[in-house]
């Protein structure tokens, strides 16, 4: 069990890479709890971590990197009266995305949708919201997130089309 694990003795918490404030104990190893993750970095306590980057070490390749850039070509590609269809890219340069915010106004609604490719050839993203008003003009506002942070928003501004109401059905007149 862990209350009888002397944590002390097993990490040298002077050699750890990021705030010590922060535990994370990998349960597969439910024998030994001697792997430790804090964010993205995963340390093993009879690992070497003199080689591992600090903040600001520019020669590094795994310094801390600051957040993604901004959403590019944020576009609808297809509208109907309850739904928008959203394409855009990842920027080509700085961090790559793990996610990404989506905001829809009116309404305040917001998602977080994961970074997965759509088509792989062009780097496209895609995106169908649905549940949407007939004949609305939406406000749809895109944040790319990462480790670093999050990106400034790509935004667009969308009217859903007209929808006509159902004819009345006049039998019983």
């Amino acid at each position: 069990p862990l209350s009888s694990m002397d944590l002390d003795r097993i990490l040298d918490w002077d050699k750890m890479p990021l705030p010590q404030d922060v535990l994370v104990l990998d349960l597969r190893q439910p024998d030994i709890f001697k792997t430790v993750q804090l964010g993205d970095v995963h340390c093993d306590a009879d690992e070497d971590v003199s080689g591992t980057c600090a903040a600001g070490d520019e020669t590094c390749k795994e310094a801390v990197e600051g957040p993604p850039e901004r959403p590019q070509f944020l576009q609808v590609t297809r509208s109907s009266s309850r739904s928008l269809t959203l394409e855009w890219r990842p920027h080509a340069e700085g961090p790559t995305p793990d996610s990404y915010l989506l905001r829809i106004d009116p309404g305040a609604q917001e998602d977080t949708l994961e970074h997965d490719t759509f088509d792989q050839l062009r780097g496209i993203q895609s995106h169908t919201i649905n549940g949407l008003r007939p004949d609305t003009e939406y406000t749809i506002s895109l944040r790319a997130l990462g480790m670093g942070g999050e990106s400034s928003k790509a935004s667009i501004t969308h009217r859903t089309q007209y929808e006509e109401a159902p004819a009345l059905d006049s039998r019983y007149e």
